[in-house]
């Protein structure tokens, strides 16, 4: 308990450290098909959010997320988590595009047009998951690559997430800490690009119903991004084999705050479906693929 105590202190206290910061949305994107609050420890899909989890999972899982919005964007990208005798090692990459536009101007007295990339992103992660107690305490580190282009200027990002997950503090009752985007990101037409550094802490409880065999998962996250807002969320799964349906609510200033989701698994494959309906931003649709060995 007091080597979690220490990291976690570190950890919070580089936050503040760094807390002038915000921006970088591809860095806060979350690529599963349920919201965070209901990701318990034995869940794969946690470990998109929570990599440490990879402990527990104990499978060697490639998951190929996706994100289709009905603006036209677009979001792909493969991870990769892989158990060894005394660490989890996981990597991946994500490609995030906003879409294209023709763009006109006047040059030599003549009008010109040009194909121009509204945006897109690339993200590259790395990092390492560790039992600090074995069957209860797990922590990762995951160091991540980003970059984006806007028109013809583009930005890098190097930042550090830090997660750690509490299996059984009481019996059914899971707790979580996430921190990230501590890091460095370069001038954007002469402006620091500001990260999203996040702290949340997280907890979920599951609620078994041997009768009908079924399982219920009940959870609050509760993530604060520094200088910004904080944004809880509450989320509940019901899951009857092989099927898990999921919902959740973002208490965000943005509209997108409902997201609906279900998914199954059938022997080594999971596949997952989410919906999240925006008023003004269009609705988005996530697909996740996965495959265990």
């Amino acid at each position: 308990m007091k080597k979690i105590f220490f990291v976690c202190t570190i950890f919070f206290s580089l936050n503040y450290l760094f807390a002038d910061n915000l921006g970088w949305d591809i860095l806060r994107k979350n690529y599963s098909i349920k919201d965070i609050s209901i990701s318990n420890p034995q869940d794969t899909q946690n470990i998109l959010v929570h990599p440490s989890a990879i402990r527990f999972v104990e499978k060697n899982i490639l998951f190929f997320p996706a994100e289709i919005n009905t603006l036209g964007t677009y979001l792909t990208g493969a991870h990769f988590f892989y158990n060894m005798k005394s660490l989890g090692i996981f990597s991946g990459i994500i490609y995030n595009d906003i879409g294209k536009e023709t763009f006109s101007y006047i040059e030599n007295n003549q009008e010109k047009q040009k194909e121009i990339y509204l945006q897109k992103d690339f993200v590259y992660n790395i990092g390492i998951a560790k039992f600090l107690k074995k069957g209860k305490i797990s922590a990762a580190l995951n160091l991540k690559i980003a970059n984006t282009t806007i028109q013809d200027k583009s930005s890098n990002a190097f930042v550090i997430d830090f997660d750690l997950v509490y299996k059984d503090l009481i019996k059914n009752l899971n707790l979580s800490i996430l921190t990230q985007n501590i890091g460095y990101a370069s001038k954007f037409l002469n402006e620091s690009d500001k990260l999203p550094i996040m702290v949340g802490v997280g907890s979920n409880y599951s609620f078994s119903f041997k009768k009908l065999n079924s399982n219920l998962v009940v959870g609050v996250f509760l993530p604060y991004i520094i200088n910004y807002e904080l944004q809880p969320s509450l989320g509940v799964e019901f899951t009857k084999n092989p099927i898990r349906i999921n919902l959740s609510y973002n208490f965000t200033k943005d509209d997108n705050n409902l997201q609906i989701g279900v998914s199954t698994v059938i022997k080594n494959i999971e596949l997952g479906y989410s919906l999240i309906p925006n008023k003004y931003l269009g609705t988005t649709h996530r697909i996740l693929l996965g495959y265990s060995f």
